[in-house]
């Protein structure tokens, strides 16, 4: 029997997560999303000034901030102003900080490096989260990006 794959067998060390800090601004953060569109990037790491992993931020937590603040349900009344109102809320949210924006890495459910891929495959599929911490003895050592899940289910199934 082939040994159990484990989630370091798929995690991306720290030093080569797409990252962002938290004070940078979300025009900073959507070039870099940007940048990585192309090769299935979804998420950004987010880092303090010591470069240490403090939250996620995802292409839908970027459109989040800037969604219309009127729209509250799923009935949609268009204001007279609307031709304009998408430019002008990019100018207004580019400024904020990625901090406002992200999701706390203490909300995040992480995974040991040694869990099993079934394990990491459940908790990615709960969170909802393109990307999940990787811990080893307390310490974020890399992401699991649902990327390298799908590719190891690609490789499963032939």
């Amino acid at each position: 029997m082939p040994p159990v794959r484990k989630v370091l067998d798929l995690t991306l060390p720290l030093e080569a997560c797409p990252a962002v800090r938290a004070e940078d601004t979300l025009q900073e953060a959507v070039a870099v999303l940007r940048a990585g569109t192309g090769r299935g990037q979804t998420a950004l790491l987010v880092v303090d000034e010591a470069g240490q992993p403090v939250g996620i931020l995802t292409l839908e937590l970027v459109l989040h901030a800037f969604e219309p603040d009127f729209v509250e349900t799923s009935t949609w009344k268009l204001p007279v102003f609307w031709s304009t109102f998408f430019d002008d809320k990019c100018r207004e949210q580019v400024r904020r900080k990625v901090r406002d924006v992200m999701q706390p890495l203490e909300t995040v459910a992480a995974l040991e490096a040694r869990d099993p891929l079934p394990k990491a495959l459940h908790a990615m599929a709960s969170s909802g989260l393109p990307l999940l911490p990787v811990v080893r003895d307390g310490r974020v050592i890399g992401v699991l990006r649902i990327n390298e899940l799908i590719e190891a289910i690609g490789k499963a199934i032939g």
